[in-house]
């Protein structure tokens, strides 16, 4: 994508990798929210908690990552999530200014961390607990 453009109805996730961050959440809205937008696109940093095709994943994949990958599957999400693997800070900083919004869901605190790289980068962002 060229620098200076955002994906049109992007959501961006930077931290998903167990139950405590929320991404279960974003996942049972996802339906609604593309009733108004169906268009929306989910980009989660890190590797596919959902991944079932080898037998190496299937083997490995966490109860969580067993749920995520239910949740997209009946909420019909298989087209609008991603997960983008392992992004070296440099490639987070593109994938937030390529995107509408990052949306984080903890579910006990809000880390510093995925607050300071969007405002460092002069990213909006907004929380509400």
């Amino acid at each position: 994508m060229a620098a200076g453009h955002c994906e049109p109805y992007s959501i961006f996730v930077s931290q998903a990798d167990y139950p405590l961050k929320g991404l279960h959440y974003l996942l049972q809205a996802l339906p609604q929210i593309r009733e108004k937008y169906p268009r929306v696109q989910v980009y989660v940093a890190g590797n596919d908690l959902t991944a079932y095709h080898t037998l190496k994943e299937k083997l490995k994949i966490s109860a969580y990552g067993q749920y995520l990958r239910d949740l997209i599957r009946e909420g019909q999400l298989e087209d609008c999530v991603h997960f983008t693997g392992r992004l070296t800070e440099q490639q987070m900083r593109e994938r937030f200014l390529e995107v509408i919004c990052s949306c984080v869901v903890p579910l006990w605190k809000i880390h510093r961390i995925p607050w300071e790289r969007p405002c460092f980068w002069e990213f909006p962002a907004s929380a509400r607990r």
